[in-house]
């Protein structure tokens, strides 16, 4: 019975925070302004993320794939500038 009740709590917590999550995404920043640096923070964190990564031999494949990450923010990065001196 008691491992119903920890399945049953882990079930509750993992849906709390999906709804969480979604609820939170719902609020997110619908500006180009505020999108533009919420990608550069996250730009930020991940090289900050890829230097460690680098500094303590972290697995090949997650370098490549933090590489990747910061490529895609890159690329995100200068749709919205291009989107901008369009809008301009």
């Amino acid at each position: 019975m008691p491992e119903a009740f920890a399945v049953l709590l882990v079930f509750v917590v993992a849906v709390a925070s999906y709804v969480s999550a979604r609820i939170q995404t719902a609020r997110s920043p619908a500006s180009p302004a505020a999108d533009r640096q919420r990608l550069e923070q996250h730009r930020a964190w991940l090289a900050e993320r890829l230097q460690l990564a680098w500094r303590e031999n972290w697995d090949q494949a997650m370098i490549a794939r933090l590489a990747d990450e910061i490529e895609t923010v890159d690329a995100e990065l200068a749709r919205l500038a291009t989107e901008q001196r369009a809008a301009a």
